[in-house]
């Protein structure tokens, strides 16, 4: 792999982990917030809370990694290009395919990982989230009742 390549590839990195971070703890985050709510009130094991964050997380994912590797993309050219590193590189005699191609071939190859993603992982996240919110609700029904609330 060359240096230019590498080099590209490090500064995309460190922004798209930090954006992946970012986005999916604001989501999870806000998850927690709601499913604590009826955990506490209905005095339900806090396992059950994490057993289902974990069948959200696939949801969460199929958000936030598109966004992150824009982030990553967009924070890494604007850096090399604020910092003129482009246009030391042109000088040199590098063209802006080179610093393209790898990124286009790296997004690729994830734009085909997030459809796998999707089509396998996804569907089974939500169908075992919905059937474990199906199956507390069964065992607590509380959780089905909210105060102030009308039932039909």
């Amino acid at each position: 792999m060359k240096l230019i390549t590498r080099y590209t590839l490090r500064e995309i990195l460190a922004p798209f982990l930090l954006a992946l971070l970012a986005f999916t703890s604001l989501l999870i985050v806000d998850r927690v917030f709601d499913l604590t709510k009826h955990f506490v009130e209905k005095g339900i094991n806090p396992w059950y809370m994490v057993e289902m964050l974990f069948y959200f997380s696939p949801a969460v994912f199929v958000l936030t990694i598109p966004m992150a590797v824009l982030v990553g993309i967009v924070t890494a050219f604007g850096r090399l290009a604020a910092d003129n590193e482009i246009t030391a590189m042109k000088t040199s005699g590098v063209g802006m395919h080179r610093l393209i191609a790898p990124v286009v071939i790296i997004t690729f190859a994830l734009s085909i990982f997030m459809v796998f993603f999707m089509d396998l992982t996804l569907p089974r996240g939500n169908d075992a989230y919905s059937s474990l919110n199906m199956e507390l609700k069964r065992k607590h029904p509380a959780l089905v009742l909210e105060p102030e609330t009308i039932m039909e």
